[in-house]
């Protein structure tokens, strides 16, 4: 409201700077615009920003319009600004060839519009936080079907394809809902994708006092309300583990057919259908003003969980696992993070370096020695 009262004031104060433009340079449209009858030539500029503005007799033509530029992917427009923007000095350019592992950490600088669609006015006690990008959002529906309490979510992708993600979330007619929004800008951000800088965004603008921190392709099952217990029950530097399974069979895509109880899970891995992964990193309930941020240079595929449990092992966490709930992970198709990682040994070394590099400067910030 009033934001351009900011150029009323500056006409006010120089108005022998202003250059008043002919008409159809400042055509307006909606229902108490008089454009048309005191402008008689055709229109070169149309102000409108919604379908409510265009409303007059040549509603069809604009309305056309809106729709022609409502469909503009904003990314495509901001490539070649963005190319100039982060073009590298000569010098600079010299000492990141030979620092190979460069390439491999993700872009840190992104716009971002947390709570784009939805936000939890009251603090939340438990809430899910995770991050996708357009290809998981069915892993994404899947979870708001099954998960009834409060999401933070953060999306990544370009503008067509946010929107395309927030229409469907809107679909499911849930106001504890929120979807941050971080715009991929340009064909550099398609190279690693930064799944560490999302699940900070998801965390950050979740208003939720404990938060389990999850991917979205695991579906989370168990009692919820004895879910909430376990939280509520939680002491101090307690961490909450959710145990997580996957099914044996890679062809199972249907979730409906996923044992949904706990009963359930312990007879699929009696009869072989589910297997359990020691290693796997587990996924976590954790008090949010307790949870570090996750290393945003960490990106794609490897150690980015990794490194963020060893973090909280660090810190002296007790891990305790909850004897109720459990997840299963959603087969998929291969990502392009994980086939980069399987295809690029220098992908792998650098990761594993960074990984080293990771532990010492945490270790020399908590004062340990290693």
């Amino acid at each position: 409201m009033s934001d351009q009262d900011i150029f009323n004031a500056y006409i006010h104060d120089y108005p022998n700077e202003i250059k008043t433009l002919p008409c159809e340079y400042n055509f307006q449209l909606g229902a108490l615009t008089k454009s048309e009858e005191l402008c008689d030539e055709t229109p070169l500029a149309l102000h409108f920003n919604s379908q409510n503005k265009t409303v007059r007799k040549n509603y069809v033509l604009y309305n056309e319009i809106r729709k022609e530029i409502d469909g503009i992917d904003g990314s495509d427009l901001r490539r070649r600004r963005n190319v100039q923007r982060r073009s590298v000095p000569p010098s600079e350019a010299k000492v990141r060839r030979r620092d190979i592992c460069t390439a491999y950490i993700p872009n840190q600088q992104f716009r971002i519009l947390p709570n784009s669609l939805g936000r939890m006015k009251k603090t939340a006690k438990l809430c899910l936080v995770t991050q996708f990008s357009k290809d998981r959002m069915h892993n994404f529906m899947n979870n708001a079907n099954n998960w009834k309490l409060p999401i933070s979510a953060a999306i990544y992708g370009t503008d067509l394809e946010l929107m395309e993600i927030a229409n469907a979330v809107k679909l499911s007619n849930r106001q504890d809902i929120a979807l941050h929004m971080v715009f991929k800008d340009s064909k550099e951000d398609d190279a690693i994708y930064p799944i560490n800088y999302l699940r900070n965004v998801a965390m950050n603008y979740s208003n939720c006092e404990y938060i389990l921190m999850a991917d979205v392709d695991f579906m989370i099952y168990g009692d919820v309300v004895s879910l909430q217990d376990q939280v509520r029950e939680l002491k101090d530097s307690q961490v909450l583990i959710i145990p997580a399974f996957e099914t044996a069979n890679e062809n199972i895509t249907d979730v409906s057919q996923f044992p949904q109880t706990k009963d359930q899970v312990s007879k699929s891995i009696l009869d072989g259908k589910v297997d359990y992964q020691k290693n796997y990193e587990p996924y976590f309930v954790i008090k949010q003003a307790d949870c570090p941020l996750y290393d945003q240079r960490f990106g794609g595929f490897g150690w980015n969980k990794v490194v963020h449990v060893l973090k909280l092992q660090m810190l002296s966490m007790e891990f305790i696992v909850s004897p109720t709930s459990f997840m299963i992970h959603q087969n998929h198709n291969v990502s392009d993070s994980l086939a980069l990682w399987r295809n690029d040994i220098h992908y792998q070394k650098c990761l594993h370096k960074l990984k080293k590099i990771f532990i010492v400067e945490t270790a020399r910030k908590l004062g340990m020695e290693i």
